[in-house]
């Protein structure tokens, strides 16, 4: 029990945080992308295809952090 509630606290620690990260990176792609869209240096599909690399970076961190948690509740 004392394993599991150790496990909980880490997980709502460590996931808030990428969560966190993760929209901290993207909205400043969107404030970075908008500049550039308005100067015509960039187009608006670029932007979007960074932003679904950001997601695609941030999944598997996301994805870790759930196998971690099972795997200690498993033990």
């Amino acid at each position: 029990m004392k394993a599991h509630i150790k496990s909980v606290w880490y997980y709502s620690i460590f996931f808030p945080v990428v969560e966190l990260l993760s929209a901290t990176s993207i909205g400043l792609l969107v404030w970075w992308g908008a500049k550039e869209v308005i100067h015509s240096n960039l187009s608006p599909g670029t932007i979007i295809m960074f932003i679904m690399f950001l997601n695609l970076i941030f999944r598997p961190i996301r994805e870790l952090a759930d196998k971690f948690i099972r795997c200690k509740w498993e033990w």
